[in-house]
């Protein structure tokens, strides 16, 4: 009987350490697939980080290039308000130029005119007399009538080649 006791012992305290040593073994085993998890959960945190970080600095850099925009755009429409007051300001200096060119167009016509009508006024006699514009219904021989000289004279002071064609609104000089 003490042996058997003694067995009794043995194999309370043998399975007292082999159920002992299942749970160590098992807990020991918990705890490396906890600390398998942990570490996988540290590299899905530090990848989820990394991902952060970059949107973070997408963003940053996107801001940035809004800014950079916006600055673009402002000075652009300050370069075509420029732009604008410059193409104005020439436009108002050509339509400047093409009034005074207009006028100095005009004052040589003029000139020129005066030079002809002075070259015309010497080339005729210098008699005095009146000027006529013919009109539907009138001859030579009427209007001559009219102012009592021949139509020969009219003839003669007007350089007319054929009489007989006097034409409406054409001018005639009727010497005195």
């Amino acid at each position: 009987m003490k042996y058997r006791s003694v067995f009794i012992s043995v194999l309370f305290l043998s399975l007292f350490m082999v159920t002992g040593c299942i749970t160590t073994t098992e807990q020991r085993n918990r705890e490396m697939r906890m600390q398998s998890k942990v570490q996988n959960m540290q590299v899905e945190l530090n990848r989820v980080k990394s991902q952060v970080d970059g949107l973070v600095a997408g963003n940053e850099d996107i801001y940035r290039k809004i800014e950079i925009l916006q600055a673009s755009q402002d000075n652009n429409s300050k370069n075509i308000d420029g732009e604008l007051r410059n193409l104005s300001q020439g436009l108002q200096a050509t339509k400047t130029s093409r009034e005074q060119m207009k006028q100095d167009i005009i004052d040589k016509m003029s000139k020129n005119v005066q030079a002809i009508l002075k070259t015309q006024a010497t080339s005729t006699p210098s008699q005095s007399g009146r000027e006529h514009v013919v009109e539907q219904g009138h001859t030579l021989s009427t209007i001559a009538a009219a102012y009592g000289v021949s139509s020969r004279a009219i003839i003669q002071a007007n350089n007319i080649k054929n009489p007989d064609r006097l034409k409406i609104g054409q001018k005639l000089f009727i010497p005195e």
